[in-house]
């Protein structure tokens, strides 16, 4: 396992309003952050759970019972209490939000998966904040935790993955009170060149798989035991894998300069 990581509610860079969120009888999301090439025994039990028990956040597929799309790109999936699941978030960004329903006690989730220029689209940013507030409404009090993840960049200069964060962090602020924790920095790539992909994996060259498992994220959230596993090409500039507040962009961003 490349990392492990647990996110709490006294992260020391929180803002201090935003510092105690989480009720300390609620858990808060916890993150193994993995190399795709490398996957440990533990978690390739979990997300062949996942994937046999939950919901498939489908980011090329119409609408479905597990998710409908919004906007012109993203996709939301439903507030519900099944595990979730997306792949191959290449630019994309994501998030998920987890609570306790008030009326049976149960861990419930939605999770999304959008591109990261998404600020623009209007439907998806209401659409958005239509399932924070059902979320929030079902939550009990104290309950709630968000989480961001995916994005890619080619250099630190010219990084989607900051407006997207950001964006997905105001949303979070406006209609649940709290700023997410984003989890990892973008999918660093280097010497990036570019080959169409088919979109069906079991369609794809030899070379178009390799291609896509170092641009891609994948994403598995066990609503139940809050628990998330990102999976992604291991990233030469470890700092990439910390985690940090959409307040502290900057900061960070010079966290991952000086490291390189």
């Amino acid at each position: 396992m490349e990392e492990i990581v647990q996110y709490n509610n006294k992260i020391d860079n929180r803002k201090e309003e935003n510092s105690y969120h989480l009720d300390g009888k609620f858990s808060p999301i916890l993150a193994a952050i993995e190399d795709n090439a490398n996957i440990s025994t533990e978690s390739k039990k979990a997300i062949s759970d996942i994937q046999k028990n939950g919901s498939f956040v489908n980011y090329l597929g119409p609408d479905d019972e597990n998710s409908s799309r919004k906007g012109f790109f993203g996709v939301i999936s439903k507030c519900d209490e099944k595990s979730k699941y997306s792949i191959e978030y290449f630019g994309c960004t994501g998030i998920i939000v987890s609570g306790v329903d008030k009326n049976t006690g149960r861990q419930i989730s939605l999770m999304t998966h959008n591109p990261s220029d998404i600020s623009d689209d209007k439907d998806f940013e209401q659409g958005l904040l239509n399932s924070f507030e059902e979320l929030a409404t079902r939550s009990l009090p104290g309950s709630i935790d968000a989480v961001i993840f995916g994005g890619r960049a080619d250099n630190l200069n010219d990084n989607p993955h900051e407006d997207s964060a950001k964006f997905l962090t105001k949303l979070c602020k406006r209609a649940l009170n709290l700023e997410p924790i984003i989890l990892t920095g973008p999918n660093l790539l280097t010497n990036r060149y570019e080959i169409d992909i088919h979109p069906l994996d079991e369609q794809r060259s030899a070379e178009e798989k390799e291609y896509v498992s170092k641009i891609k994220t994948d994403v598995y959230f066990d609503t139940e035991h809050r628990r998330l596993y990102i999976l992604r090409q291991k990233q030469e500039n470890d700092k990439l894998n910390e985690p940090f507040m959409a307040s502290n962009y900057s900061e960070q961003k010079k966290r991952w300069e000086d490291a390189q």
